[in-house]
């Protein structure tokens, strides 16, 4: 059985317990901001950001020809142009996972070649995505993997942050 595992701790309360489950076919989260309870909650990082999560993978996305697109907060259509304020993901052509950042000064992402040469499957790893005004870093399990030097203030989208979700339904694969 193919699945892929995630759990996001989010750093507010929705003040409501949930449970999720992801059946492979269609289901992600997405949450909607801004909203009257939380106005900028993804809006307001001027040039510092930090996303982490657990996973757990079954399979290594690439290897049928699909990506994973773990958090993103873009605009939600197929484009290579589109516009996106930051993304966690792994490509549906080559065996690499990146965490990317958009600044007034571009988009850049640290970029980890041979990621599943680090992560092996069916463990749980902590995926963490750092920008802190000067950099772009990945972690996983606190090791640094990747970074790249970067700089300006994180781009303001009216988007909604998108969980497990795929742009491209043909190269992205569902979580399960």
């Amino acid at each position: 059985m193919k699945r892929l595992l995630f759990i996001l701790f989010l750093s507010f309360s929705l003040s409501q317990d949930y449970s999720l489950s992801f059946d492979g076919v269609d289901d992600y989260i997405k949450i909607n901001y801004p909203n009257s309870s939380y106005p900028d909650a993804f809006n307001d990082f001027d040039n510092e950001i930090s996303i982490q999560f657990w996973i757990n993978f079954s399979e290594h996305c690439y290897s049928h020809q699909k990506g994973c697109l773990l958090v993103d907060k873009g605009e939600h259509y197929v484009d290579a142009n589109r516009e996106v304020a930051f993304s966690f993901y792994t490509h549906h052509d080559a065996d690499q996972l990146t965490f990317l950042v958009k600044t007034e000064n571009g988009d850049i992402g640290a970029d980890l070649f041979n990621y599943s040469s680090y992560v092996d499957l069916d463990k749980w790893y902590l995926f963490t995505g750092v920008y802190d005004g000067s950099s772009v870093k990945l972690y996983i399990d606190g090791e640094l993997m990747a970074e790249s030097p970067h700089t300006g203030t994180i781009v303001t989208l009216s988007e909604p942050v998108y969980i497990a979700n795929s742009l491209y339904t043909n190269t992205t694969k569902h979580f399960n």
